[in-house]
């Protein structure tokens, strides 16, 4: 995941993204490692929404990108 944070930051070219994502993304990591059931499920899911967010990049759609990273904020608030 480290990796897609990454090159989501790289493509945003905004020197000010990762040190304001870096906080909230290794709380919400720590918290997801700490109380996950189904591993492969979560991984898989995880995988799935950080996917939708690179696709959206790679084909220069931004409200596709919105909406991929909307869903991947969604997702910690929705498994706590």
């Amino acid at each position: 995941m480290k990796e897609t944070h990454h090159l989501i930051v790289g493509a945003a070219a905004n020197d000010y993204l990762a040190d304001a994502l870096a906080p909230a993304q290794a709380l919400s990591r720590r918290f997801w490692i700490a109380h996950m059931r189904d591993e492969e499920h979560q991984i898989s899911l995880g995988s799935a929404l950080h996917t939708k967010i690179l696709e959206a990049i790679l084909a220069r759609d931004p409200s596709a990108a919105k909406a991929a990273s909307q869903a991947l904020n969604d997702y910690p608030e929705d498994f706590a």
